[in-house]
């Protein structure tokens, strides 16, 4: 048993002792059933928000409109929600589990870890099953993303879906593009995050739901199911390399600017690692890290990428050996140039700059201040 479902168990007594229902609901029940790893708790309880407040020391009000509070717990942050029926609150623990996506979902929990299983999830989880709780319809129109959950677990739990609900998913696909792209990206990254997604392509293309999503529906879907990476910005950045997802659509897809840079340097690479004169340059560019990673995407797909990656690997190689890391690392910088030349600031320094790291990482130039001084003196004119 967890922390976190220690300090679960006193909010809950904390509620009980206060004539409040409380139990552990959700995914820490089907993880703990599965002796899965748990990293936070949920609680569905039959005290309101408010009341929840005045329980609790410690809260964090982060969707009280839709009944949910957090209560800090020994420094444990425990998401407490009020029992729901549909889109309002309920005094009545059925009522909230009724309207959870999937039966494996919607097991509750006491403190003494008793469950209540109306929806006989425990036979769905021990059958490695994904089905709704009552009509796939009914769920899905309550909420869309539901759909793509059902995918998500069903790669990160290799679960099978159920026959019913996957046929509602297909038959109301389109719906996907009424949920917000934030909302969907979450869902993405942790089917990547799973590191089953490759065995799960084909089942995800026949739902029919990349058809409805921005970007994701400019997919080869050939391209996808032959491409093999747990890796999302490696995913994007292959389907941009075929020319299938135009890059400029990624701000679509709202990931953040690090996720875009990494998509396009992994992308320069593979378009460009063959063509460079020397490979010292290669390494210098790009952080040893990203180079080992695009070396790996392409043996894992030589039938795809069938590029020569000899440069790649020897910029590898030498990674831990080039004299200067960055352009900080110079013996000289902008102002000993100008001091120099006498000039002033202007697009040649950046230019000497850059021919300066040119000649010191392919060993043309030592990286000493006399051998630069030196070298500006003769080939930078005032």
């Amino acid at each position: 048993m967890t922390q976190v479902f220690d300090n679960g168990k006193i909010v809950i007594q904390v509620l009980n002792r206060n004539n409040y229902e409380g139990y552990f609901v959700g995914g820490c029940v089907r993880d703990y059933l599965l002796k899965r790893k748990i990293k936070d708790v949920d609680i569905t309880t039959n005290a309101t928000p408010d009341v929840i407040e005045q329980l609790f020391k410690k809260t964090i009000d982060v969707g009280k409109e839709h009944g949910t509070i957090i209560v800090v717990m020994n420094g444990e942050p425990i998401e407490v929600t009020t029992y729901r029926s549909e889109s309002e609150y309920s005094d009545r623990l059925d009522d909230d589990l009724k309207h959870r996506d999937f039966t494996m979902n919607a097991i509750a929990m006491n403190e003494e870890l008793v469950v209540y299983d109306p929806y006989e999830g425990q036979a769905d989880i021990k059958n490695q099953l994904i089905k709704t709780v009552g009509f796939a319809k009914e769920r899905f129109e309550e909420d869309a993303l539901r759909m793509l959950r059902a995918l998500r677990f069903s790669t990160q739990l290799k679960f099978q879906i159920h026959h019913s609900t996957f046929e509602a998913i297909i038959q109301h696909a389109s719906s996907i593009q009424h949920v917000s792209i934030e909302r969907i990206m979450s869902e993405i990254k942790k089917m990547y995050e799973s590191n089953h997604i490759n065995q799960n392509k084909q089942q995800i293309i026949d739902s029919s739901l990349f058809n409805f999503m921005p970007v994701f529906k400019q997919f080869n879907q050939e391209l996808y199911l032959n491409f093999k990476t747990n890796n999302f910005p490696e995913e994007i950045a292959t389907q941009i390399y075929f020319e299938h997802v135009d890059v400029e659509r990624l701000t679509e897809l709202r990931i953040s600017n690090d996720e875009i840079n990494e998509i396009k340097l992994i992308l320069k690479i593979l378009m460009h690692h063959q063509s460079y004169k020397d490979a010292r340059i290669l390494s210098y560019e790009f952080k040893k890290s990203l180079l080992e990673r695009s070396l790996k995407l392409i043996e894992q797909n030589q039938t795809i990428f069938s590029s020569d990656t000899t440069n790649l690997e020897f910029a590898i190689s030498i990674s831990d050996d080039l004299p200067i890391k960055s352009i900080k690392d110079l013996a000289i910088n902008g102002r000993d140039i100008m001091a120099i030349t006498n000039r002033g600031p202007g697009p040649w320094l950046k230019e000497t700059l850059q021919k300066i790291v040119y000649l010191v990482v392919t060993d043309q130039l030592e990286n000493t201040t006399e051998q630069l001084n030196e070298w500006v003196s003769q080939h930078v004119k005032d």
